[in-house]
């Protein structure tokens, strides 16, 4: 029974409700290299050790928890402390609000326009936006 380690590529997708995510096998991480798609917010990496065996006399495939997940790289955006965040226009009392109760120091506007949290091992990429 072989085990492989192998790296992905995580992007997340977002709209105003839902999150949602894509992952693909790559060979590095390099960061410069990565193709983010106009509909992506951002992207991690992670790597699984992953081995197959034999299950009733078929292949079955096991693949270990995440190992190794990089930080967030969010693909433009803005971040936000919460102090900012309450010197914006008004309307920002229920995001202030889940701040307060989740304990978030920062949230990032993303180019999508929702709010996520915005933890300290993020990582902004900075896009010129047309």
């Amino acid at each position: 029974m072989d085990t492989t380690r192998k790296k992905y590529i995580e992007f997340i997708y977002s709209d105003i409700v839902l999150s949602e995510s894509s992952k693909k096998v790559i060979e590095n991480r390099v960061i410069t290299k990565v193709e983010v798609s106009e509909k992506a917010i951002g992207f991690r990496f992670f790597d699984t050790l992953e081995t197959t065996i034999e299950v009733d006399g078929k292949p079955v495939k096991l693949m270990s928890e995440r190992i190794d997940e990089s930080a967030m790289f969010y693909y433009g955006g803005r971040v936000y402390t919460r102090e900012e965040l309450a010197q914006e226009a008004s309307g920002n009392q229920t995001l202030l609000d889940n701040m307060d109760r989740h304990g978030w120091n920062k949230v990032i506007k993303t180019r999508m326009g929702n709010f996520r949290p915005f933890k300290d091992t993020d990582i902004l990429i900075s896009i010129d936006n047309p």
